[in-house]
């Protein structure tokens, strides 16, 4: 029997695997454009905890919602929200708590700040109807995918082969 990993396990494995992938394209952002180590360097510095904080946002949301709440396709887009409303944030964490500036920032920021929040949020909930569609269609042969409906693909392979049927059968007659 499988053990469910309890949601700080999973906030931590998604941490990790964002701040990797941070990481990764930062690296790969300074091969591309020949870019010195330095400044390769301080975009891994800058890079890789931003994403990290992006994915532990998206993953602590997720997995919260999905406890308190159940299990739905909107707990997907709350978290993809928030995780937008991180990245999207262009100010400076420290001093956003101090008086007015929060709001200053937000609001000289608000077209970056809510299409990051709406596209994360979309984002999140196709990706997770997705998942759900495709894994519920796993251990199907293509036959018995095609006769299931729902899902992104509602494929039918000839909306006409009834009729054409029966137009056959009358002709035979």
């Amino acid at each position: 029997m499988v053990q469910e990993e309890n949601c700080v396990e999973k906030t931590i494995k998604f941490t990790t695997l964002a701040g990797l992938s941070g990481a990764f394209y930062s690296i790969s952002l300074g091969w591309w454009f020949a870019l010195s180590r330095k400044s390769t360097i301080k975009d891994l510095a800058h890079r890789t905890p931003l994403y990290a904080l992006i994915g532990t946002t998206y993953a602590a949301t997720f997995c919260s919602l999905k406890q308190v709440r159940g299990e739905d396709i909107w707990n997907a887009g709350i978290a993809g929200a928030l995780a937008g409303a991180v990245a999207g944030y262009r100010g400076d964490f420290p001093k956003s708590f101090q008086g007015n500036f929060l709001i200053i920032s937000l609001a000289t920021n608000m077209p970056s700040f809510f299409s990051h929040v709406v596209v994360f949020g979309i984002v999140g909930a196709f990706t997770e109807f997705g998942v759900k569609d495709i894994s519920s269609k796993s251990g199907l042969s293509m036959e018995e995918r095609r006769e299931v409906r729902g899902g992104f693909f509602k494929y039918q392979r000839d909306p006409f082969e009834a009729r054409w049927k029966a137009i056959q059968e009358k002709e035979k007659h």
